[in-house]
């Protein structure tokens, strides 16, 4: 008898009978499950203030002022005497991109 019932009201209210108990589950879920979330990212912060803490105290005691233009400036010049740009001679048969080199 229940099973006739279900039927009959399955086949005129589809959505009344399978989605909205589906819909109400996923809400409830994410309900369940923000605080364990929430718990997860908040030890991890406390284990990441730690560490940033603790590196604080070691670079306190190394630390040099840095500029912005004087870093720029030291990496500009940094491996120019350290190689020289060849150009790879092609492979036969490599297909050629360049129009100047075409002609």
């Amino acid at each position: 008898m229940a099973i006739h019932w279900y039927r009959h009201h399955a086949r005129n209210h589809p959505f009344a009978l399978f989605g909205l108990p589906f819909l109400l589950s996923v809400v409830a879920a994410s309900f369940f499950l923000t605080p364990i979330v929430d718990a997860k990212y908040e030890r991890n912060d406390k284990r990441t203030q730690s560490l940033e803490s603790e590196s604080e105290l070691q670079r306190s005691k190394h630390r040099r002022r840095v500029n912005v233009n004087d870093e720029y400036y030291r990496m500009m010049n940094m491996g120019q005497e350290d190689y020289d740009i060849v150009r790879v001679e092609r492979l036969p048969g490599e297909p050629v991109w360049d129009k100047d080199e075409q002609q």
